[in-house]
């Protein structure tokens, strides 16, 4: 199912250094690897940005850099095999992180009150808390809010 990007996503993505487009085959391979189907609008966003870097949020995606390249942007599949908290099903994808110990995955099944393909946390005290309703809306508040937008109600300072 193709999903169209929002105007309000593609200003904001726009407004990042993004790493280009990722191609089909690249995206399948990845799926394969990581044994779960991206959802609809992650796949959106891979096939016309596929990596992203904004002011104070990434969004971890699918490049074709060079090995030995330093690429700004982080790479799902460099990732994807060790942030996953012990124990979890490999069901869930890692999209971004605060730079610290909280990682924000995208999930691909339901799990208890947690909608498929929303985002959820984990770090210390944040197992498994929804933060987004979904991709786009992960994107549009860490672009809006900043990335400790979503840790900071259950840590105020």
């Amino acid at each position: 199912m193709n999903v169209e990007i929002p105007e309000r996503i593609k200003s904001a993505l726009d407004r990042a250094s993004c790493a280009g487009p990722a191609a089909e085959p690249l995206i399948l391979a990845a799926e394969q690897s990581l044994g779960a189907a991206f959802p609809p609008q992650y796949r959106a966003f891979l096939r016309r940005y596929g990596a992203a870097m904004g002011t104070g949020f990434v969004i971890y995606g699918l490049t074709d850099a060079k090995e030995g390249a330093r690429p700004r942007w982080i790479d799902l599949r460099s990732v994807a095999h060790y942030t996953l908290p012990e124990g979890l099903p490999r069901k869930l994808i890692p999209i971004s992180d605060n730079g610290g110990d909280y990682t924000y995955y995208l999930t691909t099944e339901t799990r208890g009150k947690v909608a498929a393909a929303s985002v959820v946390v984990y770090g210390p005290g944040l197992e498994g808390v929804q933060v987004a309703s979904d991709f786009f809306d992960f994107i549009e508040k860490a672009e809006s809010k900043g990335i400790e937008s979503f840790i900071a109600p259950y840590y105020p300072a």
